[in-house]
């Protein structure tokens, strides 16, 4: 039994018992609407025997209104706990693609906001976040050094996280230790095999492994084999729980601990929300959590959120309960989808996924896709670690959205001096180099010639040796559309560029977070085409602002941002 007292309670549909302050309690639904009243409602097990029908007192019948089982006295809203992903060595030059995906609210008060900023870097860097209150910008590493990247998320409460930081470095990045899921343990004497084959380092140094039993019950005498090898035993020899946690070392830095739990008693499920995708506004995504387990066997009910989205987005998942939901991606951008799964007793840790909306589809989008698909059917055995499929995706995912926006540049950049060297090995020497993600060369040579294609695409575009061909659908533009500008964030000029389906005249406004008017680029007739105009923002302070274009019926707004 959980006592209501006298406080207002809820459930997760959002219905509310409310407390009248003389030991009655009524019942509103979601919306606020006055469903019923009862009398001395004081314990949890009352409210569900009395869910089943709900009567207006003056109307009569109003239908059902559900009270689940998570029912709670006085909820207490948690931060939420941001992720800036895994450390990262680069050349200098290079785009970095940072990757706050992670990052979750164990509340589900979704969508998160984002907000990054780089809080150290070398003396002389001038290196600016693309966007820093996306959930996947990026930033040019322009001098040999170590970067520090912070990472705060808020709720949809704007309760906020503690700072997560991550380093981008050109000289060397801790490597990442990975100590296998949770196991089940059901007999006293078993061996328990633990694996630690799945740590890996950025750079592809060699690691060394250090194993330590942190947590054993009382009077066990448990103890590893071999504390230094990828994969130690050990014997349980005590019912209870036994919590272990893997340290490696590439020579100069540690990783940061992971830890994991062996136990008698239940074990925590493990959630699967599939592979990042990429679609089409207005098309139908599907999910797919049918790869969650559990090594007790329990049967998992799923909750799936979307954690971020574009800013504006109304798009809603269908079913939030079932293993194969879907959604309809209004606006183009990135969003972000957690599946966490629960036994009945235990919930998850969740599991994330990314789709990046496009607005069209070109030869070179269509190219990425591909590498995302042949990605997501690599065997998982074939890849230094098996989250790297989902962390090569995510960067193909944020390069599509480079393509759409027009970035071309950027895209080609990020290709050549980041996916290209993870995918090279064995088309330089016919074997994987310390460098590769993927390990065998069937499968690397199947992502590496789809990169070269894309970058070749690309180079074609930016040198305009295929202008013609790639621009002949853009001499009459199908639709009006407004690009986001590009740099952004920007100093001190950006360009912005719009097609134009006809003739009409053409209106540009900037303005300032408040609506006030800031400046007309431009506001004449035009013919129809594509257009680019160069914006200076020599007269503005460093901040965010918004340009407007109206063309005739169509209207679209995208932001940008000015930094001195």
């Amino acid at each position: 039994m959980v006592d209501l007292g006298r406080n207002d309670i809820s459930d997760q549909g959002n219905n509310t018992i409310r407390n009248n302050d003389n030991g009655n309690f009524q019942v509103y639904n979601n919306t606020g609407y006055t469903v019923n009243a009862y009398n001395n409602i004081w314990d949890y097990q009352t409210a569900l025997e009395i869910d089943a029908h709900i009567y207006d007192n003056e109307e009569g019948s109003m239908g059902e209104v559900y009270f689940d089982p998570w029912i709670t006295e006085n909820p207490i809203n948690h931060p939420p706990i941001a992720n800036a992903g895994d450390a990262q060595t680069v050349h200098a030059g290079s785009i970095v693609n940072l990757d706050g995906s992670y990052s979750l609210d164990s509340d589900g008060n979704y969508p998160l906001t984002y907000l990054w900023e780089i809080v150290s870097k070398p003396q002389t860097s001038l290196a600016i976040l693309s966007d820093p209150t996306t959930v996947s910008p990026t930033f040019t590493v322009d001098q040999p050094g170590n970067y520090i990247i912070e990472l705060v998320v808020a709720d949809n409460l704007g309760l906020s996280s503690e700072p997560a930081q991550v380093q981008i470095s050109t000289i060397n990045s801790p490597p990442v230790s990975d100590a296998g899921p949770d196991q089940a343990v059901l007999i006293i004497g078993s061996i328990i095999q633990l694996d630690g084959t799945q740590s890996w380092d950025d750079d592809g140094d060699p690691i060394t492994y250090y194993w330590n039993i942190i947590e054993k019950p009382a009077g066990s005498n448990a103890v590893l084999n071999n504390q230094n090898i990828s994969t130690p035993e050990f014997i349980v020899d005590v019912y209870g729980e036994y919590k272990i946690e893997l340290i490696v070392n590439d020579s100069w830095t540690s990783s940061n601990s992971d830890q994991i739990v062996i136990s008698f008693n239940n074990v925590k499920p493990l959630a699967d929300a599939g592979n990042n995708q990429s679609y089409l506004t207005t098309e139908i995504v599907y999910l797919d959590g049918s790869s969650s387990s559990d090594e007790n066997n329990d049967i998992l009910n799923y909750i799936w959120s979307i954690a971020s989205k574009p800013e504006g987005s109304e798009s809603l998942i269908d079913a939030q309960n079932i293993i194969n939901p879907t959604f309809v991606p209004d606006m183009v951008g990135e969003y972000v989808i957690t599946l966490i799964v629960n036994d009945g007793e235990l919930e998850s840790d969740p599991s994330s996924i990314t789709v990046s909306v496009l607005s069209r589809l070109t030869v070179v989008s269509e190219t990425l896709q591909e590498g995302i698909q042949t990605i997501n059917q690599l065997p998982l055995e074939s890849l230094k670690n098996s989250n790297m499929a989902n962390t090569l995706t995510n960067k193909l995912n944020t390069i599509l959205l480079k393509v759409d926006q027009g970035n071309y540049v950027d895209a080609e950049n990020q290709l050549t001096n980041d996916l290209l060297k993870k995918t090279d090995g064995c088309a330089n020497s016919g074997t994987p180099d310390k460098n590769d993600w993927i390990t065998d060369c069937e499968s690397q040579n199947q992502i590496y010639t789809l990169i070269i294609q894309s970058i070749d695409l690309l180079n074609d575009l930016i040198n305009g040796l295929a202008k013609q061909i790639a621009n002949e659908a853009k001499i009459v533009p199908k639709t009006f559309y407004l690009y986001q500008n590009y740099p952004n964030p920007f100093n001190p000029s950006t360009s912005i560029k719009y097609d134009l389906p006809k003739s009409t005249n053409v209106r540009i406004v900037i303005y300032n977070q408040l609506g006030k008017e800031i400046e007309t680029i431009i506001n004449k007739n035009q013919n129809a085409g594509g257009y680019t105009i160069e914006y200076s923002g020599i007269n503005l302070s460093s901040g965010i602002y918004f340009y407007r274009i109206t063309a005739g019926e169509f209207r679209d707004t995208k932001k940008l941002i000015f930094l001195k």
